[in-house]
């Protein structure tokens, strides 16, 4: 009907725009390193082309952001998981906006859970498919999230370093989606989270 209508309507823009915000963040992050590598490289060319003690100074180039370089700092300190962290902010950013959206906080009911992204039968049945993915990243309250992100990071910390990041990124999401189409298909459950995907991993 028309309330259903009004939620996929919401669902879209609210995880369209947050995506959108992930990929505004990746970009600051490659601008803060690109601009990190460039200062790097003038300061080499003119060290190699005078070789006096005393340099003259460097012309600053207008600093990219203390945001953008911080986030940069971050994933340096932590390069050996970054698909881990990428997942971990992930999970946290789209329950903050499903939050915003509507969903209780602390103890959710199916129905909201449902209506920001949750995998259902009747979701799959009216071709709703890419939830099988978005489902991965909706939690059914704050405890639900705390939980799930405890068990994400202790996989990840593990098997990120053994299989690199891409690989364990492609084996969180197949992990993922096959244990959301099962539980729906074959225990008729409401799926919501990463639990199945680090069970997987696990696995």
């Amino acid at each position: 009907g028309s309330l259903a209508d009004s939620l996929d309507r919401d669902f879209f823009w609210g995880f369209g725009s947050f995506f959108i915000g992930m990929v505004l963040c990746l970009l600051l992050v490659l601008a803060a390193e690109f601009d990190s590598q460039e200062k790097k490289s003038t300061q080499k060319h003119i060290q190699k082309r005078k070789h006096i003690q005393k340099q003259k100074p460097v012309k600053k180039r207008a600093p990219v952001s203390d945001v953008s370089k911080s986030l940069v700092v971050w994933f340096r300190s932590n390069k050996e998981r970054p698909a881990t962290l990428m997942l971990i902010l992930t999970c946290i950013g789209a329950f903050i906006l499903t939050v915003f959206m509507g969903m209780d906080i602390i103890d959710p009911l199916s129905r909201q859970v449902n209506s920001v992204g949750g995998l259902t039968m009747d979701a799959l049945q009216a071709g709703k498919y890419w939830r099988v993915v978005t489902a991965l990243f909706v939690h059914a309250g704050i405890m639900h999230l705390v939980m799930s992100l405890g068990m994400l990071f202790a996989t990840g910390y593990i098997l990120e370093k053994v299989l690199g990041p891409i690989r364990f990124t492609i084996a969180f999401f197949i992990c993922g989606i096959f244990a959301n189409v099962l539980g729906v298909l074959c225990f008729d459950m409401d799926m919501a989270g990463v639990w199945g995907a680090t069970f997987g991993l696990c696995g």
